[in-house]
């Protein structure tokens, strides 16, 4: 596999050191635990991604770097592969062993309207961009869908990108494992804390992997080259969502499809910078206002559910627009 650091060269730098620290305090700490099986996984996993960055992978990291490191702190979190687990669990659970879905309401909404409006184009070869894109179940389903397609991933995290690459493209099941929620935190021998979800990968070949900050991406070119853009739980993540939506529209071609969906009611915490879209109202006005795009379509509803205990989940209502750039 092949993943593109597409950082500017001062940030790349900093990337590097940031996650060649993290892989090492990790390793450290699985090799310590190497009997639990979840630490065996992660291990496994690190020693792969290690190979997969090969020699940019910076033998003197520190722990001074990662103090040191400027990006975006709500993006900081993601770079992280317990973060990772957390996300597939949520995302591919339905392709697991479990056959339990927490937000398949979301994404099977999401990939009918992409088919409502580019079914035409499931034949042809079309350019697809998932930005913010994360492990992306969006590009699980695209890819076999519009098979003769170039998908490109945009994320910031490298561990987000690799399980892509692992889910979506390597043909081996794919181990995630768990910390399973109990009312007593007691871990007997057995290390029975931990559950592995197994989930069933594909072997496609159409996608591209690359580590990049929405915030202050650079295009090579603003002409528009993707026909369809797709973002899903990411614009809220970002510094200015307004700028961002604005760099998407720069590089969607004329008649260009783009589909942006967030959660309304997670974000009420958050300052208000990162609020610019605080509910589907303003995001609406927003875009209904912006002479670049027309408003194809706007709902909201599809349920994304995330466990908080055993018997305690936290609701939230999904929202999606659907913009055409004119």
């Amino acid at each position: 596999m092949k993943i593109e650091l597409c950082l500017p060269d001062d940030r790349k730098v900093e990337y590097i050191n940031h996650i060649s620290n993290y892989l090492m305090r990790t390793q450290k700490e699985c090799n310590t635990n190497i009997n639990h099986r979840y630490f065996q996984i992660t291990n496994e996993y690190l020693n792969e991604i290690r190979l997969c960055l090969g020699e940019i992978i910076f033998p003197d990291a520190n722990e001074e770097s990662i103090k040191s490191f400027s990006g975006d702190s709500k993006a900081l979190k993601y770079l992280n592969i317990t973060e990772a687990y957390r996300l597939i669990r949520y995302q591919y659970s339905r392709y697991s062993q479990h056959k339990q879905s927490y937000t398949d309401g979301v994404y099977s909404s999401f990939i009918a309207e992409i088919l409502r409006y580019m079914h035409r184009n499931i034949e042809k070869s079309i350019s697809i961009l998932d930005a913010g894109s994360g492990p992306s179940r969006l590009a699980y389903e695209l890819s076999s869908i519009f098979t003769n397609s170039k998908i490109d991933l945009i994320d910031y995290s490298i561990f987000n990108l690799f399980f892509a690459w692992k889910l979506i493209c390597s043909g081996e099941d794919v181990r995630i494992p768990y910390r399973i929620f109990r009312d007593i935190w007691e871990v007997g021998e057995d290390y029975s804390d931990t559950e592995v979800m197994t989930i069933t990968s594909k072997a496609n070949n159409n996608i591209f992997f690359k580590v990049n900050d929405l915030n202050d991406i650079q295009w090579d070119n603003e002409d528009g080259f993707y026909d369809l853009i797709v973002s899903n739980h990411a614009l809220n993540l970002t510094v200015n969502p307004k700028r961002v939506s604005e760099k998407l529209i720069d590089v969607t071609r004329q008649d260009g499809f783009i589909l942006i969906s967030d959660l309304l009611g997670w974000k009420e915490n958050r300052p208000i910078s990162r609020r610019d879209f605080p509910d589907g109202a303003e995001m609406l006005n927003y875009f209904k206002l912006n002479k670049r795009v027309r408003v194809v379509d706007y709902f909201s509803g599809g349920p994304y559910l995330e466990e908080v205990s055993a018997e305690r989940y936290n609701f939230y209502k999904n929202h999606l627009i659907i913009l055409q750039k004119r």
